[in-house]
């Protein structure tokens, strides 16, 4: 191979690895677990009049996993939040029925509490849904009918319920971590493969593949930025010798 005079960025360290089969495929993968440090975990806790359903998403809102619903608001949804960063955000869409609807919540994260206020303009929550309008009515924790200062023992007393003054509609909340949370960390993968390599990435522990490199070419090195780096990320090579030695 002598990729010491054509990849110049693969480490001299590294050694060529392979089975001594010819025309076979191995699958390499590398973790980030254990080097990457534990989950940089958040606490979300929230009450609903009526409904919640509460989304996170990774990638500052361009898709959204839903993590927990919560049909009653004497209950406290409490979610843990994992590898949180810059980009992560929390999506609270609440259902009222009938009588007055509200929403509180309190995100745990580093130490610190962030509670919906009063106003909410002065918390990391917002509000990106209103349908209906109205002007915004604040109440304190402990508000009646609520009373959940008896019932949730982990919302803050700090936090208030807020809503529309309408009844019968929806809101949807939003918490944004971009000004508390640190930028998410990147790697680079280097590699070369005898004789095609086919590169995929997880985000997820290995549960969902996306493939984002392909090289049929042993004589380059495949040089790929990966973002976003938890450690839950997982990196997988597929290698296919399809004659002579083979190697990875």
């Amino acid at each position: 191979w002598r990729i010491d005079q054509k990849s110049a960025d693969i480490s001299s360290d590294a050694y060529w690895i392979w089975n001594g089969i010819i025309g076979n495929e191995i699958t390499f993968e590398f973790t980030f677990e254990g080097i990457i440090d534990p989950p940089n975990r958040a606490i979300s806790v929230s009450n609903a009049d009526n409904i919640q359903t509460v989304s996170v998403s990774y990638d500052s809102g361009s898709t959204w996993t839903t993590i927990g619903y919560e049909n009653d608001w004497t209950d406290a949804l409490e979610l843990n939040i994992d590898n949180v960063n810059s980009k992560t955000r929390i999506r609270y869409e609440v259902d009222d029925l009938h009588v007055i609807g509200g929403f509180i919540a309190t995100i745990y994260y580093q130490g610190q509490e962030y509670v919906t206020t009063n106003p909410i303009s002065d918390s990391y929550f917002s509000i990106t849904s209103n349908p209906s309008g109205g002007n915004l009515v604040y109440y304190n924790y402990a508000s009646t009918p609520w009373r959940i200062d008896q019932k949730s023992p982990n919302q803050s007393p700090n936090s208030y319920w807020i809503w529309n003054g309408v009844v019968g509609n929806s809101i949807t909340f939003e918490f944004s971590f971009e000004e508390i949370a640190p930028t998410p960390c990147c790697a680079k993968s280097i590699s070369n493969a005898d004789n095609i390599q086919t590169v995929r990435l997880s985000q997820d522990g290995g549960s969902t593949w996306t493939q984002i490199g392909y090289l049929n070419d042993w004589t380059n090195a495949l040089e790929l930025d990966i973002t976003d780096v938890t450690d839950l990320t997982r990196i997988e090579y597929v290698v296919d010798d399809v004659g002579v030695i083979g190697g990875f």
